[in-house]
């Protein structure tokens, strides 16, 4: 529900990065790596340059990059 209702706000809050940031988080803690990258990235096209966004967007790429790492180990 609350992914629900913040991805609504930021359809229409277009001008505010903010509730993207929020639906990454959620995602993030999740475990939902390419989720809170996809909408990091989203953030980070409407409000560029901005370093908390870029920190996000690296950290996920981290933790999803070591996911596929464990992934191909277990295989």
């Amino acid at each position: 529900m609350l992914i629900a209702r913040l991805t609504q706000w930021a359809f229409y809050d277009t001008k505010n990065p903010q509730y993207l940031l929020s639906v990454g988080d959620v995602f993030y803690n999740s475990e939902r790596y390419d989720d809170a990258l996809k909408a990091y990235e989203y953030a980070d096209k409407r409000l560029p340059g901005q370093a908390v966004v870029r920190e996000k967007i690296a950290l996920a790429k981290a933790h999803r990059k070591e996911e596929k790492l464990v992934r191909k180990e277990d295989l």
